[in-house]
Parts: C-alpha cells; structure tokens; sequence
C-alpha cells in the first residue's frame, strides 16, 4: 500500500506510478464565510488504477475540501532509505471519513504586548492550517500598547504603538485576512475592554473627547490592575464607547467575521473606577 512518486538515478526501484489525478467535489456548498454553522467534514478515497493514482474528495463547503487537501498531503513523506538519493513515497489506497469534534478551533495571538510582523504571523497561520485549527483570535491590543493604525482614529495608533515601525494598517489585516481564509482561518480580533485599556487612549483631552482612559500607567500598579501598565475605559465618558464602536465596525469589515465578536473583559479593577 506504499508507492513511490519520484524516479531516483540509480535507485533499486522504478516509480509505478505514471500520473496522480485529484478531483475535488464541493458541490452544494454556499459561499466561501466560515461561520459556526458550516460544514467542514469532508471524504477522501485514494484509488490506484493500473499505473495511475486518483484521489476524490468530496465535501459540502470550501473548508471540507481544503482539510481533505490537507489531509491528502499527510499521506506523503520523504523515504531517506530508498537509493542513494531517497524518494518521495505516498499511500495508493486509502478512505479516511472526517469531521471536526468543535466548530470553533482557535490559537491566540497577543501582539498588544509584544509586536509580531505580519509575515511571522503568517507562519502561525501554516502551522494552524497543518492542524486544521480554523480560528485566529487576534488579541492585538493591550495596556502596553495599540498597534492598529485606525483610519477614523489614527491617534490611537499614535499614542499607542511601541513605534512608528510596529504597527498594522489596515492593508496589512486585509492581506493578512485573505491568507487565513485560503487557509481555511477566520481572524477574530479583540480590542480587550474595558480593562487593559491603556496605550492608545490618552489623546482624549488633547483633541477634546474628555479622559478616554482612567488609571494610565497608575502606581503602585497592584492596587489598580493585575498587571503593569494599568488602564482601564472611562465608562461615564460616552466618547469611550463611541471610538470603541468606530473602531470594531472597521475591524469588522476587514476581517467579514460577522457571528463572532471577542471584547476581552477580563481583569476589570473597581479600584480604578
């Protein structure tokens, strides 16, 4: 049930293979939004006919046939032992049946503390596309910094990212975005409020919104948030709310996740308030 894919030079054995077909069948499937109601199983038969090999997957959604690719390129490995040079083997027969015990599999991401670039969190999504986990959760603010340069709030940004070199921009997330999703990857980004709420909010008396933010770097620390920087949402200044809404509806639209929305709200402090 091993074939070899590859000719080697001076190898012991010949490839039986002569061509690898795979046909993919999605048909019924709607729209291309992963959402907590799609379907992602999906069936993968692995056949040899005479010197060709076919593999068949059918599933009822984009994703079920990305897993069964995903699953298909498992069945592949390199044979170090055969020749001199090696050999890339696969499977010629195999029906495997699958579907996810959890609609929403995820791995989170803090870059509010520490700045990742976009190209290192692409090879996070890689990893979580091999594992078939299919939810970013990008949890990319903090007190410590506010890395996303907000077009109706760039001051957030501005007063918020450790630099101006570490930020995302909203082309950036879309670029992101769209690779997740060929990945089979929705992104969740949370904006964590209204604790954890620090860098980024301090321009409010500046430009006349009022304290957007209370306890800003406040000390001694321990008596006002469970960790340095402190800062918390002001919650009786309506400005607050409003930039916080701006600033998920542009998210939103980057990111089409419309069923899901992630606010942080852990770790709030009454002493700040």
């Amino acid at each position: 049930n091993i074939r070899s894919l590859v000719k080697v030079p001076n190898a012991k054995e010949k490839s039986p293979i002569s061509s690898f077909v795979i046909y993919l069948d999605a048909s019924g499937g709607s729209g291309t939004r992963l959402t907590l109601d799609t379907d992602e199983s999906y069936k993968l038969d692995l056949v040899e006919k005479s010197r060709n090999l076919e593999a068949r997957i059918t599933a009822k959604s984009y994703y079920g046939l990305r897993h069964g690719l995903e699953t298909l390129s498992q069945l592949f490995w390199w044979d170090d032992a055969a020749g001199r040079q090696g050999t890339l083997r696969v499977l010629s027969t195999a029906s495997i049946e699958d579907k996810p015990s959890f609609h929403y599999r995820g791995l989170l991401i803090d870059t509010g503390r520490q700045f990742f670039p976009i190209e290192q969190l692409k090879r996070v999504i890689d990893g979580m596309a091999a594992s078939k986990l299919n939810t970013f959760h990008w949890h990319i603010s903090d007190s410590q910094s506010f890395p996303f340069e907000s077009s109706v709030f760039p001051q957030m940004a501005r007063f918020g990212a450790f630099s101006a070199d570490e930020i995302y921009t909203a082309e950036d997330i879309k670029d992101f975005v769209d690779y997740a999703k060929i990945r089979g990857i929705r992104v969740l980004i949370e904006i964590d409020s209204p604790a954890h709420a620090g860098a980024g909010w301090q321009w409010g008396p500046e430009y006349g919104f009022g304290e957007l933010a209370l306890c800003v770097d406040q000390e001694p620390w321990s008596l006002y948030c469970g960790e340095p920087n402190c800062g918390q949402l002001n919650p009786v200044n309506e400005q607050s709310y409003k930039i916080l809404e701006a600033i998920y509806r542009e998210l939103l639209d980057l990111t089409e996740v419309r069923d899901i929305i992630h606010i942080g709200g852990d770790e709030v402090n009454l002493e700040c308030w």
